[in-house]
């Protein structure tokens, strides 16, 4: 017989899953500031695929059968890790090597050459180009 949890238990279910994958932001402390996941998952070829899986990358296929690979897998490869600091005042959140945080000196151009910095390095390691996730406007 199908039947839903209550509202507020299925909403307190999600936010304790999120919670605990470092997806909410803080009401303070350095994650506070947030910009969220900066990179998609990026498309990859069969080759690249394979020599991904055989250093442990976890690897998925589309609807369309292609693949994808970790943006977060990726990146932590070539170095980063939470709590990074990429730039002047922009660091890797604490708790997930894929989202970016803003601390005090912070700036919008500091941002975007986090982004690059980080691509650069995993294009340089893997061939595999990343895409900013975030739409600057």
């Amino acid at each position: 017989m199908d039947s839903r949890p209550p509202l507020a238990e299925a909403a307190a279910a999600v936010l304790h899953d999120r919670a605990e994958r470092g997806l909410l932001l803080p009401e303070a402390g350095h994650d506070h500031r947030q910009a969220g996941s900066c990179f998609l998952n990026p498309t990859v070829t069969d080759h690249q695929a394979r020599t991904l899986r055989s250093q442990g990358a976890p690897l998925y296929r589309t609807r369309a059968q292609a693949w994808r690979a970790s943006a977060a897998w990726l990146l932590e490869a070539c170095g980063y890790r939470p709590a990074t600091e990429v730039t002047r005042g922009v660091r890797c959140s604490t708790r997930r090597t894929l989202a970016l945080t803003a601390q005090a000196e912070a700036t919008a151009s500091g941002f975007r050459a986090a982004l690059e910095t980080m691509a650069a390095s995993v294009y340089e390691a893997s061939g595999i180009a990343l895409h900013p996730e975030p739409v600057a406007v």
